[in-house]
């Protein structure tokens, strides 16, 4: 078999002698990929090199050079995404596709590169633009080559390349990163299961070189860590810059990033005459820092709004609070600005505060200063309170759940602080749900719903109920199993405006609620919003188990039955289920005709290693079972 492939290969080189390098690439042959990077892989990267090279402080440069084969679909590996500004130029772009024996089937054609300004949720207007293409072919395997430079000036240098050699389901055969540097200047990073570059100095510069090779295919787990922690890479910062004339920084200190910052922020705080006025007028009969604080941040949104407006180095530096005044709009960093400017005016210190918003890709750590950031806040340290300037709707204090339970970056007027957001505690993230059903003799029931959503299980709530209409809104709530229909008899909505909950009131007729079966009476006790989250099974495991989600899960069920059933089945009194993730405690009582469940169910974050996966679903599964119970009564009738 090994003479077979060994001259089965040197066939297809023999028989490639003579053609031209234009139509044809043997080295792409998918025979050329060994079986061990074929297996659990969608992608294989035949080889990727990136050149990273600095200039000076205030501009850099960037060659990539990468060819995968697709194995099948599944991945985003045909896609590319370049983003730009006036500080970013892209050039050299050509990409090319070759079939499963390395021929070439045809180079990518400029206008088949679209090119969009990059304007997200919110945004008007933005100097930043996008460079995507799709490359597809109808047969698997074929291979995608692409090459680009890409030159950063100014601000745009702060984006320092990462090395990431592989994704989930993907292997690699060979990949590089080289970094070359000024002498006297340095490369900060940050490595992940991988070794030490190797380093090396000449002629003034100092160069570091990454290279890995034969690197298996890995899947994804469910409940596993995010790929920065799964998968090898390397995150770099430059040890010092300059994102523009006389702004120079470094990335040494957490505090010399915050100074940084200030210096961009600096004369941007000041008040018109008019707003101070109308500022002091606000909170003129008030006595306490906090109701000063509420009473501004209701005046700010009834104010102005959320607009993206980022031009030029608009994505570091915020608007004045003037512009904002003048505008009345701003993107997160000129809101958060306006809204410290508007407390210093009496007298209350507060913090822009640089955060992730979303699943982190990368946990932003005490030794390892770099800009991991998308979004900025506000903190006030005087009563260690959170403000998310951005939202016209969210109560004085809330934090969404995305932004809970990370590092967060102070800029202090002494410099950059390292703080944390509040844990993610369950009793905060939930509902408090009661169901009062009344069963008839033909099976159907009558139902009234009565839950409050509160934390995290209310936010889309909270912000759907403003956007959508109110028949759009309940179809909503059906479509997520928050109601059984749209044509109750009762439907209400109720959205604290001081605090993070949404009350909810539905009532409805439900037909065949029981399932009949001659004399018996089959009824699940939970049929409406039964727990039913099941992890995927899985025989071998690699990663740690994490979710970082709790929940504080509350319901209460009163059952009133018809006369003449008599309970035959109802299962234990009392159900009890604990585990790291989670506790599950259920009752069920009696009281003449009406039944009464309770059930408290409390999800628990988590980061337990991999043998104990099986006992964290496990408990899922448990849970769910028991959340299906059903009772079974008897008509005694004559």
């Amino acid at each position: 078999m090994t003479f077979f492939l060994k001259t089965s290969v040197s066939l297809l080189f023999l028989l490639s002698f003579g053609l031209s390098a234009q139509t044809q690439n043997l080295s792409y042959h998918i025979a050329l990929i060994p079986d061990s990077l074929k297996e659990n892989a969608r992608s294989v990267v035949r080889h990727h090199r990136t050149d990273y090279r600095v200039t000076n402080d205030n501009h850099s440069g960037m060659t990539v050079s990468r060819a995968v084969t697709l194995l099948k679909g599944g991945t985003s590996e045909n896609e590319l995404v370049l983003h730009y500004d006036e500080n970013t130029k892209i050039s050299q772009l050509k990409i090319t596709l070759y079939d499963a024996n390395g021929n070439l089937i045809r180079d990518v054609r400029k206008n088949e590169i679209n090119d969009y300004m990059a304007v997200g949720g919110g945004q008007f207007y933005t100097d930043s633009r996008v460079k995507y293409v799709t490359v597809d072919h109808s047969t698997y395997p074929y291979t995608i080559e692409y090459e680009y430079e890409v030159k950063y000036k100014n601000f745009a240098i702060v984006y320092f390349p990462r090395f990431f050699p592989q994704d989930f389901e993907q292997s690699v055969v060979q990949s590089t990163f080289h970094a070359d540097l000024p002498g006297d200047n340095e490369l900060f990073y940050d490595l992940n299961l991988l070794e030490e570059p190797e380093i090396s100095t000449a002629g003034g510069r100092i160069t570091y070189n990454w290279n890995v090779s034969s690197l298996r295919a890995r899947a994804s787990e469910p409940y596993g860590p995010n790929s920065s922690i799964a998968l090898p890479n390397v995150r770099t910062v430059l040890g010092r810059f300059e994102i523009i004339p006389n702004v120079k920084s470094t990335f040494e200190s957490w505090d010399e990033f915050g100074r940084m910052m200030n210096q961009l922020m600096a004369g941007r705080d000041e008040l018109p005459a008019e707003l101070s006025g109308e500022v002091r007028r606000t909170i003129n009969e008030l006595s306490t820092d906090r109701e000063k604080i509420v009473a501004l941040y209701r005046f700010m949104q009834d104010r102005v709004r959320y607009v993206g407006v980022q031009l030029g180095i608009g994505g570091w530096q915020p608007f004045s609070a003037t512009y904002v005044e003048e505008n009345r709009y701003g993107d997160c960093k000129a809101l958060s600005n306006y809204m410290k400017s508007m407390l210093s005016d009496i007298g209350i210190e507060a913090y822009p505060t640089l955060i992730y918003s979303g699943r982190e890709h990368y946990a932003v750590r005490e030794d390892f200063p770099t800009s991991a950031f998308n979004h900025m806040i506000l903190y006030v340290p005087s009563e260690d309170m959170y403000l998310e300037c951005t939202s016209n709707y969210l109560p004085p204090g809330y934090l969404y759940e995305q932004t809970l339970d990370r590092n967060v970056l102070l800029i202090t007027p002494e410099g950059g602080q390292l703080a944390r957001t509040p844990a993610v505690e369950p009793a905060d993230h939930g509902h408090l749900r009661t169901q009062r059903l009344r069963l008839a003799e033909n099976g159907s029931a009558k139902v009234e719903i009565n839950t409050r959503y509160v934390g995290a299980r209310h936010e889309r709530l909270r912000y759907l109920h403003r956007s959508l209409s109110k028949k759009e809104f309940k179809e909503y709530l059906h479509e997520e199993e928050h109601i059984p229909d749209v044509t109750g008899s009762k439907y209400a909505v109720e959205v604290s405006q001081s605090e993070p909950f949404v009350d909810l009131t539905y009532a409805t007729e439900l037909p065949r609620y029981a399932r009949k079966m001659g004399k018996r009476y089959f009824v699940p006790l939970n049929k409406l919003f039964a727990f039913d989250s099941r992890p995927d099974a899985e025989e071998e495991r690699d990663f740690a188990v994490v979710n970082k989600h709790g929940r504080f899960l509350v319901d209460t069920v009163y059952l009133e039955l018809p006369q003449g059933l008599s309970l035959e089945s109802k299962g234990e009194d009392k159900i009890d289920i604990e585990h790291a993730a989670g506790e599950y405690h259920a009752e069920i009582t009696q009281t003449g005709n009406q039944l009464r469940w309770v059930r408290t169910l409390k999800i628990l974050p988590v980061n337990l290693p991999p043998e104990e996966y099986a006992g964290f679903r496990d408990f899922y599964l448990k849970v769910g079972k028991a959340d299906r119970r059903q009772l079974v009564f008897k008509s005694v009738t004559r």
